[in-house]
């Protein structure tokens, strides 16, 4: 989360993405579209 935040993403966005994968159930298409205007790299 505090990486995601680091790198300008807002802080809802970034504690449901790392809620989302702590849970297991993966990041949302969307959210990856999002993500990327961000340059956050694929894992």
């Amino acid at each position: 989360m505090n990486y995601l935040i680091k790198k300008g993403v807002d802080a809802s966005l970034s504690f449901k993405v790392t809620e989302s994968v702590r849970k297991g159930k993966g990041v949302d298409s969307e959210d990856i579209k999002i993500l990327s205007t961000y340059n956050i790299p694929d894992w």
